[in-house]
């Protein structure tokens, strides 16, 4: 039997907000938050919390070209403020980086100790062999939850500045004292620890040994974060084979039904389905801590009208994208039905309590796209205009029929003569040759639309050294250069109070 705490690195981080108090008093008081390891059940305790308990949409998606401000009548929570504005976060409650960045290191904790455990007891391999599949999951949530912290606190992966440029702590050992010996090393070692944990734990995974698959990585789901992961690395045959299992065979893909059952929904019905665990297309979902599904409608840093239109009337096919229930919150607030808020009363007496997100961390859809950005890259055009085909099957409409590949099929000549004029100079660290400019153009700005809201769109930007320009009802420009530090999220204050190195400010 194992004690261990759990939470030390949490209270290394609150820490800071009663440092005026006195932070050795503080930390001598920590609760006796431990957790006893024994058996196969404790360790399945263990990786149901493997996953951050947090959501962040409401940042990345507010920091993004896909937010403008829809007026002054709109809420505005400091978050959103402060994300649309490019101001080093100061917000501290659920839905803020500060809150993603301990759920993460909480989420870690948890699968250090399910992996010390296991780790004792490969010499006995019977015993071992109980738990194998465990530890693979608790591998792969490890590399996960480091690789969404290195790629919203740092800067993102390039091969030509990634040993220079700061990591974040990757956390391998269970916390047994205080104070740890944390560090910020480098980005290329964060990669590599990633990487090792990643290809160490796939194979491990046994799905036949997994309850409530969509909420634990299984296989299908690890895959899809290998094409993600290998995508950022620019390593284009491994993103193929690792979505290959998911979206190769486009005559079977599970793609949302836009224009089948999703048209007969009603808004409600929408909002409950899209990211729930009996959506096919999703692969792994986390509930997670948040009040966005309540105010993402709302909010004044948001989806505006001429930003809506941009993206899901200026097509490349003819048609409309028959994404529902595209709705007002006022006349310059544009909303997509996808969330649906989850609330736990801590008073049933009382309208008290938290609430919480159903969060797709993998779907069918990025795969499907990470699957294309390869092929562009390994230059297969034929078989991404097949599969684009495929998609605006279940996207696009026309004004009084549905879909009609003899209206609405895109040609390569098409792609070209939209794509050549319309969407961003994306550069990266690897060669991107004219025409795959010109068909990276038109995968992003269907994701843009595809992801409208999921938060996906800011690392698409931080990828391609998109600038971003946003003003405010006042005409008050606020700019994010192509290169622009600001990027790297500003680790916590909290942190680094405590030592860690901040990251750099023009």
């Amino acid at each position: 039997m194992k004690k261990i705490y759990i939470n030390l690195l949490k209270a290394l981080l609150l820490c800071f907000v009663v440092i005026a108090a006195g932070c050795n008093d503080f930390l001598d008081k920590i609760p006796d938050n431990r957790v006893e390891v024994s058996n196969v059940s404790d360790i399945e305790g263990l990786l149901a919390n493997a996953l951050p308990d947090a959501c962040f949409y409401s940042f990345t998606h507010s920091l993004s070209d896909n937010a403008g401000d829809g007026g002054i009548s709109g809420n505005a929570p400091q978050t959103n403020e402060e994300a649309y504005k490019f101001m080093d976060f100061s917000a501290e409650g659920q839905d803020s980086p500060l809150f993603y960045w301990i759920s993460c290191y909480e989420a870690i904790a948890n699968v250090n100790l399910a992996i010390e455990y296991i780790e004792k007891l490969k010499d006995n391999e019977k015993e071992f062999s109980k738990y194998e599949h465990l530890y693979g999951e608790a591998l792969v949530a490890r590399a996960y939850n480091h690789f969404m912290l290195v790629n919203l606190f740092s800067k993102k992966y390039d091969p030509t500045t990634a040993k220079t440029d700061l990591g974040i702590p990757y956390v391998t050992k269970p916390e047994t004292v205080v104070l740890g010996d944390y560090e910020r090393k480098n980005v290329d070692y964060v990669y590599k620890q990633i990487i090792r944990d990643y290809e160490k734990g796939l194979p491990l995974l046994n799905d036949d040994l997994i309850q409530q698959p969509k909420y634990h990585f299984t296989t299908t789901s690890a895959h899809a974060f290998g094409s993600r992961l290998y995508l950022y690395l620019g390593e284009w045959q491994k993103v193929v084979e690792h979505a290959s299992g998911i979206v190769g065979n486009s005559s079977s893909l599970v793609l949302r039904g836009w224009n089948d059952e999703y048209k007969n929904f009603t808004s409600d019905e929408l909002r409950v389905h899209y990211a729930s665990s009996r959506e096919n297309s999703n692969l792994l979902i986390r509930v997670g801590m948040s009040s966005f599904p309540n105010i993402f409608k709302s909010q004044r840093f948001g989806l505006t009208e001429p930003i809506h239109r941009y993206i899901y009337t200026e097509l490349v096919c003819e048609g409309a994208f028959s994404y529902a229930y595209r709705g007002y919150d006022e006349p310059n607030r544009r909303f997509v039905e996808k969330f649906h808020l989850l609330f736990k009363r801590t008073d049933i007496n009382a309208q008290q309590g938290y609430g919480y997100i159903n969060n797709p961390l993998f779907t069918v859809e990025e795969v499907f796209f990470n699957y294309l950005e390869a092929k562009v890259m390994q230059e297969r055009y034929p078989t991404i205009i097949r599969a684009l085909n495929n998609f605006f099957s279940q996207r696009v409409h026309n004004i009084i029929d549905s879909y009609n590949p003899v209206h609405n099929n895109v040609t390569e000549k098409e792609i070209t003569t939209t794509y050549q004029v319309k969407g961003e100079d994306l550069q990266s660290w690897y060669a991107i040759n004219g025409k795959q400019k010109i068909f990276l153009r038109c995968l992003i700005h269907l994701r843009r639309a595809e992801f409208m809201f999921e938060g996906l769109r800011w690392f698409d930007i931080k990828r391609f050294n998109i600038p971003v320009i946003h003003y405010d009802a006042n005409r008050n420009k606020y700019v994010l250069t192509a290169d622009d530090e600001r990027k790297a999220i500003q680790i916590p204050a909290s942190a680094i109070a405590l030592g860690l190195k901040p990251n750099p400010r023009n």
